[in-house]
């Protein structure tokens, strides 16, 4: 009976060994369940994603910033100014007779902004200052111009302008006798034209423009049926241009 009642308490044993290893095996799931609960690596999901919008956002910003504003400034000491028109007027005082040069002179400087556009587009505003002069008549003026080139290689641009200019107390010249006596109103014309803009950061300037305007005699006897000197020609522009 001893050795029956050993055997029971073996087997007694056994079974209870049997139903801890058993009991242990079905909590390694709910030790795992933590796992499962991990929802917040999806909200970092989420938040990823947001911050990747606001990252396109950033870039948009940044592709938007590519504009670039510039001081522009055209130093141009070398203008002439051929017109067409100007033999047409002659202005008299008794016997003698006076007419206008046909060939000016018209160094200036102007200043404005540029705005880079994109790598082949540049556009720019510039307002200056300057004299129209020859033997027989002379003008200081101011002048606006708007221009936009497209660049063709990196130190070549070329495109249109337009622009006016204000002609302001203009003078005959021709003889200190008819200086008094002739005088001319002020007058507003305009310059359409092409440039070329050439090198790098300071640059060098060329522009063939047509520039019309219109003198009216305000005292003086013209010898024509005009009394009006029509300035119309092509001026070619050769200077510097400074893009900062």
């Amino acid at each position: 009976m001893k050795r029956y009642g050993w055997i029971v308490v073996m087997v007694a044993l056994a079974l209870v060994a049997g139903n801890t290893a058993r009991a242990e095996g079905e909590a390694a799931p709910v030790a795992a369940a933590p796992a499962a609960a991990d929802q917040p690596a999806q909200m970092q999901q989420v938040d990823l994603g947001s911050g990747g919008t606001a990252k396109d956002s950033a870039e948009m910003e940044e592709d938007d910033s590519d504009l670039q504003f510039d001081f522009v400034i055209n130093a141009i000491p070398a203008a002439l100014l051929i017109d067409m028109n100007g033999n047409n007027f002659e202005v008299q005082d008794g016997g003698s007779r006076q007419s206008a040069s046909s060939v000016y002179m018209m160094p200036n400087i102007n200043a404005g902004v540029g705005l880079d556009v994109n790598e082949s587009v540049y556009v720019d505003l510039t307002v200056g200052a300057g004299v129209l002069v020859n033997d027989s008549l002379r003008s200081f003026l101011v002048q606006a111009a708007l221009s936009g080139t497209l660049a063709f290689s990196e130190s070549l641009n070329m495109g249109p302008r337009i622009g006016l200019v204000q002609f302001l107390n203009p003078e005959w010249l021709n003889d200190d006798s008819f200086a008094e006596e002739v005088t001319f109103s002020d007058s507003t014309g305009f310059l359409l034209g092409w440039q070329v803009v050439m090198g790098d950061r300071i640059r060098y300037l060329f522009s063939i423009d047509y520039i019309a305007a219109d003198f009216d005699l305000e005292t003086g006897t013209p010898a024509g049926d005009s009394d009006t000197l029509e300035l119309q020609g092509l001026a070619v522009q050769f200077g510097v241009r400074g893009e900062f």
